[in-house]
């Protein structure tokens, strides 16, 4: 008890940014939860499949036009000073709409031509698609912003209220305008909007836009580090979402809705046992690399892990329980089928949390090769077993692939954790 109590004492700032950054994930990512049992009793499955296929699609085009800048500003964000800062800030923005905006215009034209069109979207629903897609870039940046700034507070009101206004706008685009499916990507361009003029009030800006010179070499070498990151996000991209592509394919919308839903119940565990390790684990594990040397750091991880494994597996078995209870009060029994398939998710996330244990040291040894290689394996196994078993097994194979390409990720970090900690008791 007097170890628990020191422990929440001795990280008590920690704990509260992360009690704070919960409530705004929850604000931005509960929306989608709450709007869950309005969806399934006015969409058929199908129309709610096509909607979960256009968000899907949005998450990819978002990946693409962005091309890893808002990343690459992430990363080489505190190697600047103050002002040359805020000139790298301002140059990302300019470098993106200079880049990403014929793209997206070639794309959109493509797109009314005929030329280029999705199975199962409509030419007005695939332009919205593309347009909040493009704006993708600058909600990211604005959260990026105040995360980098430290500005945790700032943060979380702006996903309170972009949370609460998306939860709002929905209702009244589905309930009362009658938009139905569009609702959501109206709403969302909505709100990537607004962000987008907060930008200049969450990082003052001092330059004009129209002096800022662009130069070749310059653009280049930005690209050169930003695009193998987008291509990270797009391997990310295809192995969270290319289950969904093929069951479009091969299948149909409403197979696409009854898995999507199931997915959707799996993110909520996601989002707890995850965004924990990602939000306030990972920072204590990296000081403590430094500060205590790698080898006591990784025993103390190893043990944590298994601590994380157990307390998984029993959350499971209660969430399951929990679903099983709700459920049928949630949710509209034509999508009673979508219950089926969660425990085999929630396996999946097991394994995905347990994927983060085994990279901090790769990371920490900066081997982001290898982290690009092991999702790159995953995906390829996850997309070319969901084109041999979707058409046969169908939601089954879809979860059931991606469960098994969480497990095949596990294992070939712990293979490379293992790797770099014996170079790493060699150098000692």
């Amino acid at each position: 008890m007097g170890r628990l109590v020191s422990f929440f004492v001795g990280n008590k700032k920690r704990i509260l940014n992360l009690i704070i950054y919960f409530v705004g994930i929850f604000a931005l990512r509960g929306v989608s939860l709450i709007l869950t049992p309005l969806y399934t009793r006015l969409f058929t499955t199908a129309e709610y499949g096509t909607m979960e296929l256009a968000n899907s699609i949005v998450a990819f085009l978002g990946t693409v036009l962005g091309l890893g800048m808002c990343q690459y500003l992430g990363v080489e964000y505190f190697h600047y000073k103050d002002t040359d800062r805020t000139l790298a800030v301002e140059k990302n923005i300019k470098m993106f709409c200079f880049i990403a905006t014929p793209i997206a215009v070639i794309v959109l034209f493509l797109n009314w031509s005929g030329i280029l069109f999705v199975v199962g979207l409509d030419k007005q629903l695939f332009t919205l698609v593309i347009f909040v897609s493009y704006l993708t870039y600058f909600s990211n940046l604005c959260f990026m912003l105040c995360k980098n700034q430290q500005r945790t507070t700032l943060m979380t009101v702006l996903q309170l209220v972009t949370g609460i206004l998306s939860l709002l706008l929905n209702i009244i685009g589905v309930c009362i305008l009658g938009l139905g499916i569009y609702s959501t990507l109206i709403t969302t361009a909505i709100v990537y909007v607004i962000l987008l003029f907060f930008i200049p009030m969450v990082y003052k800006f001092n330059i004009k836009f129209g002096s800022i010179k662009l130069q070749y070499q310059e653009i280049k070498g930005v690209l050169l580090i930003s695009i193998p990151l987008a291509v990270t996000g797009l391997v990310n991209s295809i192995l969270l979402l290319g289950d969904r592509w093929v069951l479009n394919y091969y299948c149909s919308a409403s197979e696409i809705g009854i898995y999507s839903l199931a997915a959707k119940f799996g993110s909520i565990f996601e989002l707890i046992i995850v965004n924990t390790l990602t939000i306030f684990y990972a920072p204590h594990v990296y000081k403590s690399y430094q500060d205590i040397g790698i080898e006591r750091t990784e025993k103390r991880n190893r043990e944590n892990f298994l601590r994380y494994m157990i307390g998984a597996m029993v959350s499971v078995a209660v969430f399951m329980i929990a679903v099983k209870m709700v459920f049928p009060i949630l949710i509209d029994a034509r999508y009673a089928e979508s219950e089926t398939y969660l425990w085999i998710i929630l396996i999946g996330e097991i394994f995905f949390g347990a994927t983060y244990f085994k990279t901090y040291l790769i990371n920490y040894e900066k081997k982001t090769k290898i982290i690009l290689f092991i999702n790159v394996v995953a995906m390829i196994f996850n997309l070319s077993t969901n084109l041999i078993l979707i058409p046969r097994y169908q939601i089954w194979a879809a979860a059931g692939t991606t469960a098994a390409s969480y497990m095949i990720m596990f294992f070939f970090a712990m293979m490379f954790n293992n790797r770099e900690f014996k170079k790493a008791r060699m150098r000692k």
